[in-house]
């Protein structure tokens, strides 16, 4: 028997704004779960989510539906224990409700209430405080997915009957990298992959070298850049910081950097064809 331990899947996060966010769940959940629980899975393990199924503790009805269909298909192959925190509790009317009782009538799914501690085998889950408490040390649950770059790195925390446990990477989902620019080579290093890129680039590089910079942002496509001068140490807060889907339009800006340099112009239009071919 094994039990599979992990935090914070949050069904409708960011449903409304980045429907991207979406796919990433259900990819998550549907395809890489599913296929690692049936392949890797046995016939009295349990697969135990601490808290925060949703994103909020009013989720909307896609969030929920997503929520239903996904526990069911999984629950075909394993036996799921929906263990309720804070993230899951709702009150209204001066009453708290656990958003997971939505899920209590699917075959193969339990759902525990208002209990802080819980032993399993040869460790106990810490609800309030999102541990694991095993072999007299403190682990923390992973989370499902790194939804944000300030977010711990994502995996299951896998735990078997002889008493062998281990974090088992999510490598399947996007994550959050931060790369700092120093040089032009350093964006050569950059393997983007299916994940959000945060460029930290060291303004003594725009001195010379600001079309080939912005060249190099529009093929990597980060979702935030951060200026910084290195020589005067200052604050991160500070620097000049700008979020590329919002506050330019890259294009208009190389395009206007590079207008009388016809290499440059040439290796951009090639660039760009793809980009838009794709």
């Amino acid at each position: 028997m094994t039990n599979w331990i992990i935090k914070d899947i949050k069904f409708g996060y960011r449903y409304t704004t980045n429907k991207n966010t979406r796919k990433i769940i259900l990819d998550y959940f549907n395809d890489y779960l599913f296929n690692l629980i049936s392949s890797k899975g046995g016939k009295d393990d349990k697969f135990i989510i601490v808290g925060g199924l949703f994103s909020n503790t009013n989720p909307s009805i896609v969030a929920i539906t997503d929520a239903y269909n996904s526990l069911s298909k999984l629950s075909k192959v394993i036996d799921i224990v929906l263990i309720t925190s804070e993230k899951d509790i709702r009150l209204f009317d001066g009453e708290s409700y656990s958003t997971l009782n939505l899920f209590k009538n699917i075959h193969n799914v339990e759902v525990i209430l208002d209990k802080n501690f819980i032993n399993y085998n040869n460790f106990t889950i810490d609800v309030s405080n999102y541990m694991i408490k095993i072999d007299e040390k403190d682990l923390l649950i992973p989370n499902a997915i790194q939804f944000e770059k300030d977010d711990s790195l994502s995996g299951i925390f896998v735990n078997r009957m002889d008493g062998k446990y281990t974090i088992l990477k999510n490598n399947y989902s996007p994550k959050h990298r931060i790369i700092n620019i120093n040089s032009l080579s350093d964006f050569d290093n950059i393997e983007v992959n299916n994940n959000f890129i945060h460029l930290i680039i060291n303004n003594e590089l725009l001195e010379v070298n600001k079309s080939l910079i912005d060249m190099n942002i529009f093929k990597i496509k980060p979702i935030s850049i951060i200026y910084t001068d290195k020589e005067k140490d200052k604050d991160i807060e500070n620097d000049e910081i700008f979020d590329i889907n919002n506050n330019f339009n890259i294009i208009d800006v190389i395009n206007n950097d590079i207008e009388n340099d016809e290499k440059l112009k040439k290796q951009f239009e090639r660039i760009l064809k793809i980009y838009r071919n794709n």
